[in-house]
């Protein structure tokens, strides 16, 4: 048995890619597992020396080719599904082989029920990298039951993770493991997939020893860390800042973007706040 580890979006140390293949391949290779890392075509050298990732996806997760107000969304996800599909096919995968599929959208998990319709079709097993884009109205047993779309010119997903569940049918469904990290993502994925999907555990631990900054007494520290963005609120984050300050005396804050430069105006904003209060650390 082989263990494929694709990952398309796996290119350098920015988000979550890295440290996902670092936990998941790194447990998979103590327990003696032949595991080989497919990356995409541009993984930085020094994820190729640490983890032996290899060059091989030529569209990346995040990829747009089109920016048709109208249909490039549509285009997008057609581009992304048959490049990575031809991607996995050349794998050469068998059926006693397991290719899994970390932080997976709508093209990646179209791709992957077209190779589980093979012939010599692989076990296959993906997770799902963001929400699917539903906006829910109501619950039933705290499972999705009833929500709107959203229009898919501004967000496509849940449509098309709809749309290529249907264009796979049932029975590829059933063989790939589908999961997410979290089960309320987990209930929404099932909801708009029509058919179950799993939750695993987080592939997320400390790399150095926690250290114990108050002493005995409560630790008033607040972390914002990781790859900052619009849709992940950074954009609130002075205000909100601003305002604990100013009511709460004894808390300080870490405010951490692993990538400064994608957002100049408010990333200065944020190093404002470390030049105007002591307790901010940027």
């Amino acid at each position: 048995m082989r263990f494929f580890y694709c990952d398309s979006g796996l290119v350098g140390n920015l988000g979550h890619h890295a440290n996902s293949a670092r936990m998941i391949v790194g447990e998979l290779r103590r327990r003696g597992i032949d595991t080989r890392v497919m990356a995409h075509q541009h993984v930085h050298p020094d994820l190729v020396d640490e983890l032996g990732a290899e060059p091989w996806f030529d569209i990346n997760t995040y990829a747009r080719v089109s920016d048709d107000p109208v249909c490039g969304w549509l285009l997008n996800f057609q581009a992304a599904a048959q490049v990575t599909h031809n991607n996995l096919v050349c794998l050469g995968a068998y059926a006693d082989d397991i290719v899994y599929f970390n932080s997976a959208q709508a093209p990646q998990f179209s791709a992957m029920a077209d190779l589980v319709k093979t012939y010599s079709a692989p076990r296959a097993v993906l997770e799902f990298g963001v929400d699917p884009g539903l906006e829910v109205l109501d619950f039933v047993d705290d499972v999705p039951a009833k929500f709107n779309l959203p229009d898919p010119r501004q967000d496509a997903r849940a449509v098309l993770y709809r749309y290529a569940a249907k264009m796979a049918g049932q029975e590829a469904l059933q063989r790939i493991s589908l999961n997410t990290f979290e089960p309320w993502s987990s209930a929404a994925y099932s909801a708009i997939l029509e058919t179950p999907v799993g939750v695993l555990p987080v592939p997320r631990e400390a790399y150095a020893p926690i250290l114990r900054r108050g002493g005995n007494g409560p630790i008033f520290v607040v972390g914002i860390l990781g790859h900052q963005r619009g849709e992940k609120g950074w954009h609130l984050v002075p205000d909100i800042v601003t305002q604990v300050l100013r009511e709460c005396q004894g808390v300080r804050f870490l405010l951490h973007n692993g990538d400064p430069e994608g957002w100049p105006p408010m990333q200065e904003r944020v190093r404002e706040l470390g030049r105007l209060y002591a307790r901010v650390d940027v």
